[in-house]
């Protein structure tokens, strides 16, 4: 290799989405100075904002001595495109899968408890 330019290309050459690509590295990596400081500070002031309004809200609306959580109808069961469809995010996500296999187990041992002590 001779170490000459085999390509070179300006601005003007690349396209609109590679554009928005470089800008977006531009902007993650902090490279607009105090404007991406200053917008970074807003962006992270809001996540925080809605972070806490969503607890207060939570505690605000439950009734007292409650998870908050609606009771299910007895007679409610799931559709088999949602069971697939949970088993398939299982499969794809296994740490998905194994919550909701932990959840389930739980769900069904409560159910056995409950029922033994009437």
């Amino acid at each position: 290799y001779s170490g000459e330019v085999l390509v070179s290309h300006t601005w003007a050459d690349i396209g609109i989405l590679m554009k928005a690509r470089l800008w977006a590295m531009a902007f993650h990596q902090g490279e607009f100075g105090l404007w991406n400081w200053y917008l970074m500070i807003f962006v992270a002031t809001g996540l925080l904002f809605l972070s806490v309004s969503a607890i207060l809200s939570y505690f605000f609306r439950k009734q007292p001595k409650t998870i908050g959580v609606p009771k299910v109808p007895d007679n409610l069961s799931p559709s088999i495109i949602l069971i697939i469809i949970m088993v398939m995010l299982g499969i794809l996500l296994p740490l998905f899968g194994l919550s909701v296999a932990i959840l389930f187990l739980l769900s069904k041992l409560k159910q056995k408890i409950y029922f033994q002590t009437w």
